[in-house]
């Protein structure tokens, strides 16, 4: 999407890449904790 729309070329690409990895690591840091929490309870 950076790359081609905005005409950021190829650092759009790795731009893309690593904020796309970044918001995974986070969404799943969450729901490992989030898991972690209720097992706990359980």
């Amino acid at each position: 999407m950076l790359a081609f729309s905005v005409g950021w070329g190829a650092p759009g690409v790795w731009i893309g890449l690593a904020s796309g990895l970044g918001v995974v690591a986070v969404l799943m840091t969450l729901r490992w904790s989030r898991y972690n929490r209720l097992a706990a309870v359980a």
